[in-house]
Parts: C-alpha cells; structure tokens; sequence
C-alpha cells in the first residue's frame, strides 16, 4: 500500500544541485518527493553515456584517496602489504589528468583525454580494487567504532560501479537515494519500485513501472519489468537471490543509516559481515 504523502520537501530540499535529469526523471522526482521524510536526498539521476565514462574516472579518484587513507592508519604489515597491492592495480590505469573529478561541481568535467577502451579496462581494475578495498576494510576493521553518521563515505569507496555504458541512469528511471537505508526502502517499494538496492553509502532505486500507479511518460515509457529469480545490478549481473535479499535488507534497517553525506566515516559491520559470511563476493 502506498505511504501517506508528507509533503515535507521542496525541490531544493530534495535534489542535490548536481543531479541531472530528462522528462522520466523529472517525472520520478516530482511523483516520489511527497512521500519522503526530510533528510532524504536525490543524489544521483539521469546520466548519459559518456558521462557513464566520466563517472568511472570519478570513482577510480575516490577509491585512490580512501586507500591513500587507509594506508595512513596504524595497520599490521600484512594488511598494509594488500593495500600497497590494491594502489598499485589501481594506478597501472590512470585517468587523464589524473584528477579533479571528485571536487567537479559539474558532472562530465575535467574531460578525460582516454580512449573509451582504456576507460573500460580501468574500470575492470576499479571494480576488482573495490572488491579487494572492502576484503581489507573487513579484515582490518579500520572502521569499526566511528560513528554512522560519517560511514557511508568510506561505503563509497567500496561500492559497485556499473560498466560504462551500461547503466540505468541512463533510462531516466532510476535514481540514487541518500538518507536513511531502511526508510529509503520501505517508502521506495511501496511507491511501486522495480529495483530497491541499497549499496551502504545510499539506495540504487528503479521505477521502470512508474510511480504509485502512475506510469512513465508515453514518449519514454520503459519495456515491462521482465521478473527475475534474484536481484540484478544495473550493469545485468545477479546480486543476491531472495533469501540474500530479505537477510540484507534486515541487516541494513537494523544497524540504521542516518546524517548528512558531507560526513566522513564509519562503517555498517552487519552489512559488511552479511555480505563476506552469507553472499561473498556475488554482489558485485
């Protein structure tokens, strides 16, 4: 059943300055924002293919700066030894320039001088970085005991990034949350949600049916939802099945997530342990 209309928020209160759009996502925004508390924000919506690339070059510079952070702390050898090997992956495939895409107030700048080929194989090293990224941050517990208002920027370190080109973001429908997880959540399925994936620094949510009832612009209208046995990533590749899912999603509501995303970091120890114990690696 869809949630009482709040109307606590205005456009400037909702959306993040940065967030680009089309109609559908326009559509998705102006049908969703009534129903979400205040201290949610649209943090990410309609990106275009080439700003896909450009997004890539985004992650592979924050990734680099967390584990120039993590180099930094009082670690064992072994643990310094991995992220000594996980920096040096991820530098074998620098952007050009090199910088300037985590401080861009404008999506698509600094313009990377790379082929769309090398962007590609950077983005291979990324997603396995990450992967190795989050395995030291478990082992380490370099975050545990920091508070959860700061944990979903090191949350972002570690989160998936979809193959440029790919992405849903370029649909229109699908948009990027950022508040609390489990509300998030809640609010989004009962608006008719296609896809809820939460990714710890924020909620991956699709409405490629429309919202509460109401369908996507005509001109845009995306192809029926094809129901699937699990839960699928925007880049096509199977997360978690139903069970994985449920236990999740539980996991999340029940550690919380809450704060501004200026915040620096902690880190959600249920959901990481959830996802090294329960699924592995098969999120990604």
């Amino acid at each position: 059943m869809v949630r009482q209309k709040l109307n606590k928020l205005s456009r400037a209160t909702f959306v993040r300055s940065s967030v680009e759009e089309n109609d559908v996502t326009t559509f998705v925004i102006d049908s969703i924002m009534p129903y979400f508390p205040k201290g949610t924000k649209v943090i990410g919506g309609y990106v275009d293919s080439s700003k896909q690339f450009w997004k890539a070059n985004f992650h592979w510079e924050y990734l680099l700066r967390h584990l120039d952070k993590a180099l930094a702390a009082d670690l064992s050898a072994q643990h310094q030894k991995c992220l000594k090997a996980i920096r040096s992956t991820l530098i074998a495939n620098t952007p050009s320039p090199d910088k300037g895409y985590t401080a861009s107030k404008v999506m698509g700048q600094p313009k990377d001088m790379s082929s769309r080929d090398t962007v590609l194989r950077r983005w291979k090293n990324i997603r396995q970085c990450k992967r190795d990224f989050k395995s030291v941050l478990n082992s380490a517990k370099l975050l545990k005991g920091l508070d959860k208002k700061a944990q979903k920027v090191w949350l972002l370190a570690v989160a998936p990034v979809a193959k440029p080109g790919t992405s849903k973001h370029s649909t229109g429908y699908a948009v990027d949350l950022y508040g609390d997880n489990a509300e998030i959540e809640e609010i989004s399925e009962s608006l008719g949600a296609s896809l809820v994936y939460p990714e710890g620094s924020h909620v991956h949510v699709e409405f490629q049916k429309g919202v509460a009832g109401k369908s996507l612009p005509t001109a845009q209208k995306a192809a029926a939802v094809t129901e699937s046995k699990a839960a699928k990533s925007s880049d096509g590749e199977q997360l978690l099945t139903p069970a994985e899912l449920a236990d999740l999603k539980l996991s999340t509501k029940n550690a919380g997530a809450s704060g501004d995303f200026a915040g620096e970091v902690t880190y959600l120890e249920t959901l990481y342990s959830l996802l090294e114990d329960s699924v592995g690696e098969d999120w990604w």
